[in-house]
């Protein structure tokens, strides 16, 4: 469909179907803007109206493992500059991985810039595999409220954390966001996925 089916005749922007693929055709509307962040957002000058289409920001697949002693990042995330740009606007993140075959300690931890939410302490995981859900959503410019969701599964029972923060990242800026694991020995905890989506 033509952006003008939405704003009004005049407008030159589209997104439309070619029987193949979906193309967009970014071009100034008005005093408004077109533009792509991971998702498409239309915004027309003085409308009173927006459209917003969330999307995939990123999926990562490639396994990473802790490497002996001490906290060590897993996979990281640098969320775009004003990625959340109005109130409301959310995050939304899924990781999934592993527990290695032992006994020993092991520390998972989500951070959104400087703000980590921590489950217990595992001391007992045997060859466990782990997934994290979670959101942040945006409040203010420099606030947020963020939800985690930490659950394992032995094949035989899983275990459930979740856990509620209000970081206060300026998001003006790019945010760090990343899981951390800490064990024992190398590959104690592996992260196998993470995948971002961003939704208005």
């Amino acid at each position: 469909y033509n952006v003008s089916t939405i704003y009004g005749a005049g407008q030159d922007a589209s997104i439309y179907y070619d029987g193949t693929n979906f193309v967009f055709n970014p071009k100034l509307v008005g005093t408004g803007y077109v533009d792509i962040l991971g998702a498409l957002q239309l915004d027309a000058g003085t409308s009173t109206s927006n459209v917003k289409v969330g999307g995939k920001l990123t999926t990562n697949t490639t396994t990473v493992g802790n490497i002996t002693t001490g906290e060590d990042d897993l996979m990281t995330y640098s969320v775009p500059a004003n990625t959340l740009s109005t109130n409301g606007d959310t995050l939304r993140f899924y990781a999934s991985g592993t527990f290695a075959t032992n006994v020993n300690t092991k520390q998972l931890k989500v951070y959104f810039g400087a703000t980590a939410v921590t489950p217990p302490l595992d001391t007992t995981s045997n060859a466990i595999d782990w997934v994290v859900t979670g959101e942040v959503i945006r409040t203010g410019a420099t606030t947020q409220k963020m939800w985690v969701s930490f659950t394992s599964w032995d094949g035989t029972a899983s275990v459930t954390f979740i856990d509620y923060v209000t970081p206060a990242e300026t998001l003006a800026n790019a945010i760090t966001l990343k899981l951390t694991g800490e064990g024992t020995s190398t590959d104690d905890i592996k992260q196998e996925t993470l995948t971002v989506d961003w939704l208005p």
